[in-house]
């Protein structure tokens, strides 16, 4: 019975008297992909986690190469754990040894853009002459000029700022809580310009 908000994912099994803030990972993939595109990428990779909320991630990716005509082959979505940077470099330079027919990559988390970036630099990548690749969280390397990359960003702010206002709501009992709430991502330049 204790007021319970779940942010940027969602559970399994939500409890009683809880709520869940999320940003948009359809829209943010969706986006990245189809940019990815529009600069001239052919195959499209994506890092994404293994765990059942990155369906949303792998439907954004289908969805932006079907319009463009392309068919998505489940060979090219990488699953690994968007919490731990290690698990995608090594997934990364292991996809390296095996031949990597890709062009584009889009990572899902902040996480696994470390590990992803880590790995190209390991071997010797450079991006973008190498491979163009799309970030996807608000990686403070990237303010700071030291990451130049896109990245899809997220409204933590006020995604936090409504987590809070839900859950005071749900201790107070209040009615009309929305138990579910979604945020509108946008994809981010190095040079600072958004998209939506």
């Amino acid at each position: 019975g204790i007021p319970v908000v779940y942010l940027f994912h969602k559970p399994k099994t939500m409890v009683e008297n809880s709520a869940v803030i999320l940003p948009n990972l359809f829209e943010g993939t969706y986006l990245a992909i189809r940019e990815l595109l529009a600069l001239g990428c052919r195959r499209v990779s994506m890092f994404c986690d293994q765990r059942d909320y990155a369906a949303n991630a792998y439907n954004g990716y289908q969805c932006a190469l079907e319009e463009s005509g392309i068919t998505p082959h489940p060979e090219d979505v990488f699953l690994t754990h968007s919490l731990y940077s290690s698990k995608a470099r090594q997934l990364t330079r292991e996809a390296l040894k095996h031949g990597f027919p890709y062009d584009g990559i889009f990572t899902a988390s902040e996480r696994i853009t470390i590990g992803v970036m880590g790995a190209l630099f390991d071997a010797g990548k450079q991006v973008p002459r190498d491979f163009l690749v799309i970030g996807y969280g608000n990686l403070r390397i990237f303010d700071y000029g030291l990451l130049s990359i896109p990245m899809v960003r997220l409204p933590v702010v006020a995604m936090a700022e409504a987590a809070v206002s839900t859950l005071l709501g749900l201790i107070e009992g209040r009615s009309g809580i929305k138990r579910e709430l979604i945020f509108h991502v946008t994809l981010q330049s190095q040079k600072g310009k958004s998209t939506m």
